[in-house]
């Protein structure tokens, strides 16, 4: 890794001169190995420099935590929402230049086998990508559509892709069932951010991307396809994708970290392979931090906007690990009337139909500290009077105790005092610090 070999290479090298990247010389293997190791490490991220019978390397864990994303975005952690929340409301056109064949160092015929695509769990039905971006352009507006998805290999160069309902699949119908598009791996991190996002109609998320990057966004247009793709990508696949005759997909064990169900999915035939000299892979660990992340922050996006509209000042949200980043969410709140708390729980359950449970409490109260969220529900909360109930609602079909059409309850806990509410009796004791006390602790601690 080198400066100048686009922002992608950078970040890594950014992150090892940090002290942030751990680098495995020792050759692993893509079956099973890499992934137990990238579990072990949690949120560290690894850099696998030799796979087993594969001319490249992988890395995985790259954005496992919001102090890794928006250090790879220029800002600090706790402007990471705002900064993207901005970028969307503000996108700034892309620039697109001519396919290059200079660009990749190896143009080749299709050959998955040839990519170091990981068997994650012994539960799942094969390799899969995991972080695979497709880019596919809609006729009806001219621009890319920018989403990720993963795919099972099903052959040398075929895949099952998982399309939930949202733009691709809409693309598709438009489409008549049958579409060329791009995929690719090893991007720019902002890339990737604009990928993972729910952004509205007519949006195109390169140009969010973009913004992320203030500007420095390059796009080439693909070899076959009318499609544009990163210019600095690492891997680039051009296809087909046709739902008109559906393959099975899975089992795959995902983001709850159970397995999932057998589907009928559309099938991508691929056509051309674009790989730089010693590609660098991109994996996801399913069910893993980087993949709760993704998967939650279009969620906190959300969640955070209707907050802003429903309630006085919100201190902070949190999507904790222990829900996926995608079922729970505590919010932090200063009320300013007793119908506040229960105000911001409704809202947040409108604005993220995924979410099982929403925890409120005040604006004293951390909600990234679990054992201060816990304190404030044992202290604070009577559920007679704070339990809010809904049976029956939308969830998530990636919940496994919801039925099959995602069909679930959902519980809020108002952990918040009345704002008449005198606060002696409800808040912490604290003990003396002084310069022998933090003496001492140093010597301890």
């Amino acid at each position: 890794m080198s400066r100048g070999d686009g922002i992608f290479r950078e970040f890594l090298l950014k992150l090892k001169q940090r002290g942030y990247l751990s680098e495995i010389d020792e050759a692993v293997s893509p079956n099973y190995e890499i992934s137990s190791i990238l579990d072990g490490a949690g949120t560290r991220p690894i850099f696998f420099r030799k796979v087993k019978g594969f001319d490249g390397s992988v890395v995985g864990n790259l954005y496992s935590n919001n102090d890794l994303l928006a250090s790879a975005l220029g800002v600090r952690a706790e402007k990471l929402h705002e900064r993207i929340a901005s970028a969307i409301n503000a996108p700034l056109e892309s620039s697109c230049v001519a396919y290059d064949s200079k660009n990749w160092k190896i143009n080749t015929e299709p050959d998955l086998r040839k990519i170091p695509i990981l068997k994650h769990y012994k539960g799942d039905s094969g390799p899969y990508l995991t972080a695979s971006i497709v880019a596919i352009k809609s006729k009806r507006n001219q621009r890319e559509n920018i989403s990720v998805h993963r795919m099972m290999v099903l052959g040398k160069r075929e895949l099952a892709a998982r399309v939930v309902p949202r733009h691709l699949g809409q693309i598709l119908k438009e489409e008549n069932g049958e579409a060329d598009i791009a995929i690719f791996l090893g991007c720019d991190p902002a890339v990737f951010v604009g990928a993972s996002l729910q952004t509205g109609p007519g949006i195109c998320e390169y140009d969010v991307a973009n913004t992320l990057m203030g500007g420095r966004l390059r796009l080439m247009k693909c070899e076959g396809i009318d499609v544009a793709v990163p210019s600095n990508a690492e891997i680039v696949l051009e296809g087909t994708i046709s739902a008109r005759k559906m393959v099975k997909e899975g089992p795959f064990v995902d983001l709850t970290r159970t397995t999932d169900e057998v589907r009928m999915q559309p099938r991508i035939v691929l056509k051309k392979m674009h790989v730089r000299q010693r590609p660098i892979y991109h994996a996801i660990l399913p069910g893993g931090e980087e993949h709760k992340l993704f998967m939650g922050l279009p969620q906190e996006l959300k969640v955070i906007d209707s907050l802003k509209r429903a309630v006085s000042r919100v201190r902070g949200i949190s999507f904790p690990s222990g829900g996926c980043r995608y079922f729970h969410c505590v919010v932090s709140i200063e009320k300013r009337t007793d119908g506040d708390g229960k105000t911001a729980i409704i809202n947040c359950f409108a604005a993220s139909h995924s979410l099982k449970l929403v925890v409120a409490v005040d604006s004293d109260i951390d909600p990234n500290d679990q054992a201060a969220v816990e304190w404030a529900i044992a202290t604070r909360f009577q559920a007679d009077r704070g339990l809010v109930f809904i049976e029956g609602a939308r969830g998530s079909t990636l919940d496994p105790s919801s039925n099959k059409k995602g069909i679930t309850s959902k519980i809020g806990i108002d952990a918040t005092l009345d704002v008449g509410t005198a606060r002696t009796i409800f808040k912490k004791a604290e003990t003396v610090r002084n310069r022998t006390v933090s003496n001492v602790l140093k010597n301890i601690v």
